[in-house]
């Protein structure tokens, strides 16, 4: 049950103070999910500890974690549009760049805290023993998908980034698969269906998914071998990339440390290559 739902199922029994909150939660959630806990006080007129009470009776430990179920509920029902006027209004007369700078910073740096360095070790492996990486994205999920391209082209993969290409293509490159060819998953609210079920498709025929998601219980993340989330929501855009970037980055970092000889290898041939193309 979201939290917009138990608000309503349990309004009759909340005291006139309690309704005062839930009223200002249900009108204008797109401010509270990102008020403090004194300006949520402030706004309803009530204190710090009457919000705090009112986040644990409707099942909530804290406010912060009310107002992180609020922020996902938000992040995946507002339009783009109705999100960046949201964060015009809120801000005014403020410093909006102030904002979305502190919410970057804090969004990277959850990412990189929380970011398992066996996991990166785990996917630079199942990307060196991959035949062919084959790259599935929709919408946002593109913008990480091309940055992945670029960056794992260069250090010698084989990658194929089916993430801007229309559906006949996709289809007619992926019945090129071949067992040892590995699957790297792009999704991000509201998670598009379409990769999610073709990923998950050769999973069942014995293929490996590395998953890069905003949550690690997302649709794409439970049907998938290796997960890599980051923090991609701030107070205009839902999905923004910095912290996707940063993985990508990170990640591919560590396959050249894990990786050297091949990678070695791979520059050397290269090298010779760019030497006699100059010739002409």
């Amino acid at each position: 049950m979201d939290i917009f739902t138990t608000l309503h199922s349990q309004y009759d029994s909340f005291s006139k103070t309690q309704r005062r909150i839930a009223d200002h939660l249900l009108a204008r959630p797109d401010i509270v999910c990102f008020s403090s806990l004194r300006e949520l006080a402030a706004a309803t007129s009530t204190t710090e500890a009457t919000v705090l009470s009112f986040a644990r009776k409707i099942g909530f430990s804290s406010f912060v974690e009310m107002r992180n179920e609020m922020r996902s509920y938000i992040g995946q029902w507002m339009s783009p549009n109705e999100k960046i006027n949201s964060a015009v209004q809120r801000e005014q007369g403020g410093d909006v760049y102030t904002g979305i700078l502190k919410t970057e910073q804090e969004a990277l740096l959850a990412t990189l805290q929380y970011t398992n360095p066996e996991t990166l070790r785990a996917a630079a492996t199942l990307l060196r023993d991959a035949r062919r990486v084959f790259l599935l994205a929709y919408d946002y999920g593109v913008t990480a998908s091309q940055l992945f391209a670029a960056r794992f082209l260069r250090l010698g993969v084989d990658v194929l980034d089916l993430g801007s290409k229309a559906v006949p293509e996709v289809l007619y490159r992926l019945a090129m698969y071949r067992p040892g060819d590995v699957f790297v998953l792009f999704s991000y609210s509201p998670y598009s269906p379409l990769p999610i079920e073709l990923a998950q498709w050769f999973r069942e025929k014995g293929a490996k998914v590395l998953c890069f998601t905003d949550d690690p219980a997302s649709p794409a993340a439970l049907g998938s071998d290796i997960v890599l989330s980051a923090v991609t929501r701030n107070e205009i855009f839902f999905n923004s990339m910095t912290a996707t970037a940063s993985i990508i980055t990170l990640l591919g970092a560590v396959y050249v440390t894990e990786n050297k000889e091949q990678h070695a290898a791979f520059y050397e041939q290269l090298s010779q290559l760019q030497g006699l193309v100059k010739q002409y």
